[in-house]
This record gives structure tokens, sequence and C-alpha cells, in this order.
């Protein structure tokens, strides 16, 4: 996905310490498990962590470069945690995007709707502040 100024002295110039290599290796075993793009510049990821859901990261960028950058983890204070890290490697990874997009897709089709329904109440309940990020995303739908 092209992020007009983004490459990787740029993203460790930004990284919170020790996040540039952890996120690396988050990138490099396939923990970006979902990369979407808007129209609106925003890029939406999934990256899987330590915990049972994925965390959810959003990039804005402009035409010149990125404007900011969120992450639903709770080490994030500003400074680009290992989560954003790996989302933006990816990024730059097109062997991995193509590949990694639907990742999230395949690992819910087998699931009836119920089944479906009931893995985003738990993992809702666990990660409350997804269902902001949720909801946006089914306005965009």
């Amino acid at each position: 996905m092209d992020i007009p100024g983004l490459d990787e002295a740029f993203i460790q110039q930004h990284a919170a310490e020790g996040s540039y290599e952890r996120g690396r290796d988050y990138e490099r075993s396939g923990a970006v498990i979902s990369l979407k793009r808007t129209s609106d510049g925003t890029v939406d990821a999934l990256v899987k962590g330590s915990q049972y859901a994925p965390y959810a990261v959003r990039i804005r960028h402009g035409s010149t470069s990125i404007n900011s950058v969120e992450c639903s983890c709770p080490y994030f204070a500003g400074a680009w945690c290992k989560h954003v890290v790996a989302a933006l490697l990816a990024c730059l990874d097109t062997s991995v995007r193509e590949h990694e997009s639907a990742s999230a897709g395949r690992l819910v089709d087998h699931m009836e709707k119920e089944e479906l329904r009931l893995l985003l109440d738990r993992v809702a309940a666990r990660h409350p502040e997804l269902l902001d990020w949720i909801r946006e995303e089914m306005r965009q739908l």
C-alpha cells in the first residue's frame, strides 16, 4: 500500500524504544492478519498479539506523509508500538499484503452465523474499545 514518505527509516525514527525490532518480528511471522485501505487515506489493520483478539491499528495519511496512527493495545501512548510497526512494514511488503489481507476472513469462513456472533460478542467483551472501531467499519460497508 503506497503511503507517501513511508520507508523503513521513517518507521524506525517514529517507533518507541524496542518496538521496531519486535514489530519487524511480528510482520515477518505473519501477525498482520488484515490490511485494508479506505478511499479517505486510512489504512486499517488487525495484528495478532498476546491477547485472544487481534489489536486494531489505524493509520491515517495525507498526500505527503502519515498524519496519525492509533492502536488498541494497552501500550500505545502516542509512540509507535510494535503492532503499528508491523502494520506499516506490511504496507511496504507487497508479497505479505496480498496473502495476509484475506486471512481474517478465512479464519471464520467455516463458522455459522450464530457461532460468528458468539465469537464477536466474546471479543467485544474482552476489548470493548473495538466496538467503536467495528461501528465505524460497518458504516463504510
